[in-house]
């Protein structure tokens, strides 16, 4: 239970921040993302780093029962994103990244992660 509470408080705060951030500048998050389109070796970075977060994550947690449940489904799919980015060709991946134009588009995914690390900064700070 300490690993769920520990990565619960790490994930709990990354997301909600980068979560508000789109929301405090959002602009500036399309800018990024439009970056990684012209740079396949970020797009490879920052994918290798995903990939290696979320196997840190199903390797040291594996919880399939309560809450950290939420914490495991994490890990996997970040697995799982990483895993397409990286053994896929990249233009159908540069699609994906395509969808995402507007401060609204990626506002609608914000909104989601917000309430994700909210909740596990609730379960994680025992609030």
């Amino acid at each position: 239970m300490a690993t769920s509470i520990l990565i619960a408080k790490i994930l709990g705060i990354v997301i909600t921040t980068k979560a508000l951030g789109v929301f405090i500048k959002g602009d500036e998050m399309i800018a990024m993302i439009q970056e990684m389109k012209r740079s396949k070796l970020l797009l490879y970075l920052v994918t290798t780093l995903e990939l290696v977060a979320g196997l840190v994550i199903v390797l040291t947690h594996s919880v399939w029962v309560g809450w950290p449940t939420v914490i495991t489904v994490i890990g996997w799919l970040m697995i799982l994103e990483g895993m397409y980015f990286m053994l896929f060709p990249i233009e159908p991946c540069l699609r994906y990244i395509k969808k995402i134009k507007k401060s609204a588009d990626i506002k609608k995914y914000a909104v989601i992660a917000l309430i994700v690390g909210l909740y596990l900064i609730y379960k994680g700070f025992n609030l």
